[in-house]
């Protein structure tokens, strides 16, 4: 019977060592540890800065997660992307407001420019 138990023994340590590197090996994918967003990724975070000048409190501004919004480019326009979100800041009352925004960005080589930018119904530009 111990002799039964060791060898089980042995079997679970040496699937447990098994399970563990790969664990180590799966989880170490990402060599150096950074992460490259993507252009549409850029185009939001470029979107809340340009939102952020138009606004009255701009360190009040509140932006909903990447996941929660849209950001639309085309194949057959690369270069342009059109980002609809939110932006919930405080007015000059101190009042928070959500407005809803509609955004045009274009990426020239690696410059960010706003074609036209609409907020709460508003074109800003």
């Amino acid at each position: 019977i111990n002799l039964k138990f060791i060898i089980m023994k042995k079997n679970i340590l040496i699937i447990l060592n098994v399970f563990f590197i790969i664990c180590l090996i799966s989880c170490s994918g990402n060599s150096g540890g950074s992460y490259t967003i993507s252009n549409k990724e850029r185009a939001y975070y470029i979107s809340k800065d340009y939102i952020k000048t138009a606004l009255k409190a701009p360190s009040t501004a509140k932006f909903p997660y990447y996941s929660e919004i849209t950001v639309m480019n085309y194949s057959d326009q690369p270069e342009i992307f059109i980002v609809k979100a939110w932006v919930e800041s405080q007015n000059l009352f101190g009042v928070p407001i959500r407005n809803d925004y509609t955004i045009k960005l274009v990426l020239t080589d690696d410059t960010w420019t706003c074609e036209t930018c609409i907020m709460g119904g508003v074109q800003l530009k």
